[in-house]
């Protein structure tokens, strides 16, 4: 990963059938990870996905789909879904390893997805992770208080962290701000590792916003700060550098979040020492 990567804000546009590209190495600061929207519609053709190099989460943002995978690490068939939204009960995803073949098949309403990949760093089973097997957990406090989903991290994928965040109105979460982007132990004892990092953002109701902060202590090579508006079906990409956001008043908002590197633990992260307090015991 550059240590001059900036992030980069990717504006919704309309999703037409099928699989489309978002963020990825040929397009974007990102080096390992890659981010696309897969809508299929209610009885319509099966699709069909290889992951040739590439260790691959299929993750259910709405509707509902049948999921058959097949490949040199075994085979697996099952269903994802239905979910209502975002906003309506836990996820549910597919994990698949390099050399998968993946059928999916829309449900009666159709299906949305999101698809992340990244190059596997070590081998990997199928797995298809249900509502019942994702982590769930309430963190922060006051105006920092959010819902977070892992729903696949080491012990599914390689190289992959993939989950979402539930902002409730005028709330910021990834709050203190905190980066990955350096190796080196962080004075509570943990470690920070270099991992590059997408959101997908998702608003109710579909008006609202949220604001993404994404910048660097003013003593790292090449600084920057930005600050962007984000809406529904609005992506950005963090190479590097703290990453806060906060939902609108009056607007729920959620995001998926996606972190990959040349190795990948969660957790791994410092908080900007100017804003550490906030996590200290009252």
């Amino acid at each position: 990963m550059s240590n001059l990567a900036e992030s980069q804000y990717i504006p919704a546009v309309e999703n037409p059938p099928g699989f489309r590209s978002v963020a990825s190495p040929a397009n974007s600061p990102l080096t390992h990870l890659e981010f696309g929207l897969i809508t299929l519609a209610g009885g319509g053709a099966p699709f069909s996905w290889e992951s040739r190099d590439r260790e691959a989460i299929f993750y259910l943002i709405e509707g509902g789909c049948g999921v058959d995978a097949s490949g040199g690490a075994g085979a697996l068939s099952g269903a994802l879904g239905p979910r209502a939204s975002v906003f309506d009960g836990p996820p549910s995803a597919l994990f698949v390893p390099a050399g998968s073949h993946v059928g999916l098949s829309a449900s009666s309403d159709g299906v949305r997805l999101a698809f992340f990949s990244a190059p596997p760093s070590a081998a990997r089973s199928p797995r298809i992770i249900g509502p019942d097997q994702v982590t769930v957990r309430n963190v922060g406090a006051d105006a920092w208080s959010r819902r977070v989903t892992s729903v696949a991290d080491q012990s599914v994928t390689s190289r992959m962290l993939v989950g979402e965040t539930h902002n409730p109105a005028g709330h910021w979460s990834s709050y203190p701000p905190h980066k990955h982007d350096t190796r080196r132990t962080v004075g509570d004892g943990r470690g920070e590792a270099p991992m590059e990092e997408v959101y997908h953002y998702f608003v109710r109701p579909p008006d609202g916003f949220g604001l993404q902060m994404v910048y660097t202590p003013p003593d790292a090579p090449a600084p920057f700060e930005r600050i962007y508006r984000v809406r529904g079906g609005d992506t950005v990409v963090i190479p590097r550098g703290y990453h806060p956001i906060v939902a609108a008043g009056g607007y729920e908002l959620v995001y998926l979040w996606a972190i990959s590197g040349e190795q990948v633990e969660y957790a791994a992260w410092a908080d900007d020492p100017a804003h550490a307090w906030i996590n200290r015991p009252r």
